[in-house]
């Protein structure tokens, strides 16, 4: 009997592992805390365009002249307003 009751927990247990996609929490997570980072430094919701770059905002003379690569990837993470997060994060 306890046996069964260990195959039943055991097989509960990776169901609900299976039905959390882990990769879309990691990514929900990353964005939700460069918003709320980018919010307080700028004091606003609305992300001003300086807080944007100084947290690594696409900015082509950034990547092309000073060779801030990184650019390219960090910006994906950033969100300028609280419409545009909901709107990424929902989608």
């Amino acid at each position: 009997a306890v046996v069964e009751w260990e195959t039943r927990i055991a097989a509960a247990a990776r169901a609900a592992l299976d039905a959390v996609d882990f990769n879309a929490v990691g990514f929900l997570t990353a964005n939700l805390g460069l918003f709320a980072a980018t919010a307080v430094m700028s004091r606003s919701i609305d992300i001003d365009g300086q807080t944007l770059w100084l947290f690594g905002a696409k900015h082509p003379p950034s990547i092309l002249g000073y060779g801030e690569y990184w650019r390219l990837i960090t910006a994906g993470f950033l969100h300028g307003d609280l419409i545009h997060i909901l709107m990424n994060s929902w989608a």
